[in-house]
């Protein structure tokens, strides 16, 4: 199973888009962001998860943290902790069947290239924004994403295949506008409540608070 991330290569054609190739310069890729702390360490809270047969052979814990700065120069920067999905398994699961998202808090998920396809909710119940950014930490697009948990008459157990398919053409409206290398997830609304919410994608870059070694 998969939710807030990458439709599936057997959906793949509903949510894709081509990556074209353009004349612009390649910016050198930006370091990618390495935990600074347990989770307990810097008081992230503990998530919590719907309790559902759906949710039931997923990992319940914390991602090792991160600490980030949502930098727009207009409104004054921004810090925030979120957990890092470095890995096939952990960018899998993402944020599926946690609820709520807290505040503040969020999910980065870090790539080796550079995609073009979308990402899906399934089995997500939190909605979510979702920030595509290049390999800088430049916003390439942000996309709202609504919650995809099963539906009523969409089998049960390990059937879904009706409640996929439907996730994923609700996905078809989340496909960024151009190539990204990394994502961050935070929860729906949160970044206009920190006064960002009028500014286009490209007017927002992530840095990453690596410490030293």
């Amino acid at each position: 199973m998969m939710s807030a991330t990458l439709i599936p290569a057997s959906l793949l054609a509903i949510g894709a888009v081509s990556a074209c190739s353009s004349g612009s310069t390649s910016i050198p890729d930006s370091p990618l962001p390495r935990a600074i702390a347990t989770p307990d360490a810097i008081d992230y809270p503990r998530p919590s998860f719907v309790v559902s047969p759906d949710c039931e052979n997923l990992v319940f814990g914390v991602l090792p943290v991160t600490e980030l700065t949502i930098s727009s120069g207009v409104a004054e920067d921004i810090t925030l902790h979120v957990e890092v999905a470095n890995d096939a398994s952990e960018r899998s699961q993402g944020l599926m069947c946690r609820y709520p998202v807290p505040p503040g808090t969020g999910m980065l998920f870090t790539y080796d290239t550079d995609r073009s396809s979308g990402y899906w909710m399934f089995n997500t119940y939190a909605p979510i924004d979702i920030l595509y950014l290049d390999q800088s930490g430049h916003v390439v697009d942000t996309v709202t994403m609504s919650p995809c948990p099963r539906g009523p008459g969409e089998g049960s157990g390990s059937d879904f295949d009706q409640w996929q398919a439907r996730c994923a053409a609700e996905a078809s409206d989340y496909v960024p506008a151009g190539p990204w290398r990394n994502t961050l997830e935070l929860p729906a609304g949160w970044l206009a409540a920190q006064g960002l919410g009028g500014l286009s994608g490209r007017d927002i870059t992530i840095i990453w608070n690596t410490p030293p070694s």
